[in-house]
């Protein structure tokens, strides 16, 4: 089976918990986890992966788009060949897990299984940009920004800090792009997502510290 050339960056890392049911779903096809597999071994186009399945690639291509669509496999790289152009796809992680509150009734989920859920999610995609390395030609993104601000004050002075944060969010959620939108023009080149995770909650009383 041909094989992508890949730096060790590139190989998915981690666990990643499924976090809702249309991901269990697009798994529930045999053919599907042997395709993820397939993609967390490394960096592989859709015939690559057909081709070591033993399976045509005109039968792999919706499976293929199932996965991409709920988030289990991402487009790594593209490349032209012979007038076309090959995607290279790779698994958002080596490992997967189902969450047992995923298929708890509804109306009985718990606030702290949906963080959960969440904190996976923003550890998934932290962890994913810290290995990543730019595609041969790509430019390399942005470095993440982490940081962590303890505020204290007056209830006063909280409440402004809140509002202060809260408008801040608003504005940047209105000069965001909904998915799969276009920033621009197709000759604008390509575009690129970044995730933004905040909290703003109560911490041990700052009197009793």
């Amino acid at each position: 089976m041909a094989k992508s050339k890949a730096k060790v960056g590139d190989f998915p890392r981690g666990l990643h918990t499924l976090t809702d049911l249309e991901q269990v779903r697009v798994l529930a096809d045999p053919l599907r986890l042997k395709i993820l597999a397939a993609f967390a071994e490394a960096p592989r186009t859709t015939k690559q992966v057909a081709e070591g399945l033993g399976e045509k690639p005109t039968r792999l291509y919706h499976h293929v788009e199932a996965l991409e669509r709920v988030g289990l496999i991402t487009l790594t790289k593209t490349a032209p060949k012979r007038g076309t152009v090959e995607k290279y796809y790779r698994a958002v992680a080596s490992q997967f897990q189902v969450p047992a509150a995923l298929f708890a009734p509804e109306g009985q989920h718990t606030p702290e299984s949906g963080l959960t859920a969440l904190l996976d999610t923003v550890r998934r995609e932290l962890l994913a940009c810290v290995h990543s390395r730019p595609a041969p030609g790509e430019a390399a993104r942005e470095p993440p920004v982490v940081a962590r601000v303890l505020v204290t004050g007056s209830a006063k002075k909280i409440q402004a800090v809140r509002r202060q944060f809260l408008r801040w969010i608003q504005k940047l959620e209105s000069a965001g792009q909904k998915p799969g939108a276009r920033a621009g023009p197709p000759t604008a080149g390509r575009q690129f997502s970044y995730a933004l995770t905040a909290v703003f909650c109560p911490m041990e009383d700052a009197n009793d510290a």
